[in-house]
C-alpha cells in the first residue's frame, strides 16, 4: 500500500526490520519512491513492499495495517482527514 502525501510517495507496508533500519538511519522510515514504466508500459514502483497473502482475511489485515500508518490530521471539516491518497494493488498469481 502506497501513500501519496505532499508530492511524496511512501510505502505504508514496510516490514518491521526495514522500518527500524530506516528510522535508525534517518529518523523516519518514510521514503519518496519513484513511479516507473516497464518496456511493456506497465506502471511499477521499485522498492515498494509486496506482501504475500492467501486469504481475503490476510488481504484485509494488510489493508488495515496500511490504514493505521496513513497520515491523518485534524481539519475544520473532519477530525481525521486523510490528507493523502492511497494506492492498494492486488496482484493475483494463479498456478
Amino acid at each position: 500500500m502506497l501513500e501519496l502525501y505532499m508530492d511524496t510517495l511512501n510505502d505504508l507496508l514496510l516490514d518491521e526490520t526495514r522500518r527500524k533500519e530506516k528510522e535508525k538511519e534517518r529518523g523516519d522510515a518514510r521514503e519518496n519512491l519513484d513511479i516507473k514504466r516497464d518496456p511493456a508500459g506497465n506502471v511499477l514502483v521499485p522498492g515498494a513492499s509486496l506482501v504475500p497473502v492467501n486469504t481475503p482475511e490476510e488481504t484485509l489485515a494488510a489493508f488495515r495495517l496500511g490504514l493505521e500508518l496513513r497520515r491523518t490530521a485534524l481539519t475544520q471539516m473532519n477530525s481525521e482527514s486523510s490528507r493523502s491518497h492511497l494506492v492498494f494493488t492486488i496482484l493475483i498469481d494463479s498456478e
